[in-house]
């Protein structure tokens, strides 16, 4: 079921209906550190294992000169996409419409091009602000604290799984 009626945050069928997450992965030997998420498999993880609902679908992408056709087929079929900041978002266009996107981007970061491209598409959009901490001075990239990612998502319920007691 790839073309996705994204449910309101108190609809009741949201648990029922299954998730197909992308998560967008960065290199981090790119120019200025590419604005990676060097924890990448812990968020993966996490992701699995502890926030989201077992049933969903949880696959990854990289920009490693894949064929346009790739891109549409594998965004086609997410309805749930998170990624850092930065142009593998416009890979939205490909989504069903009412599909949801997570962006995890820097406080300060100018611009909201990616909320506004979201709006247009139909989708719902999501920021996870974060502060900047630079590992390297000349890097871009970020450790996510994958806590703080969870808490972000808080207000969407139906995205996350119930956690034991």
């Amino acid at each position: 079921d790839s073309w996705f009626s994204w449910p309101k945050q108190d609809d009741a069928l949201a648990t029922k209906r299954r998730l197909n997450v992308i998560v967008v992965r960065r290199k981090a030997w790119a120019p200025a550190g590419g604005r990676a998420m060097l924890n990448h498999d812990e968020l993966m993880y996490a992701l699995r294992f502890f926030i989201l609902p077992t049933r969903a679908t949880l696959g990854e992408w990289s920009f490693d000169e894949k064929p346009l056709q790739e891109a549409i087929a594998t965004w086609g079929r997410a309805n749930v996409a998170i990624a850092p900041h930065g142009a593998g978002l416009t890979n939205m266009a490909f989504m069903p419409p009412h599909s949801f996107i997570i962006e995890i981007i820097v406080e300060g970061q100018s611009g909201a091009v990616y909320a506004g491209l979201a709006k247009r598409m139909e989708h719902t959009y999501k920021a996870c602000t974060y502060t900047r901490s630079r590992l390297l001075n000349r890097s871009n990239a970020f450790k996510l604290d994958v806590e703080w990612f969870k808490r972000c998502l808080q207000d969407v319920p139906w995205l996350i799984a119930a956690q034991p007691s």
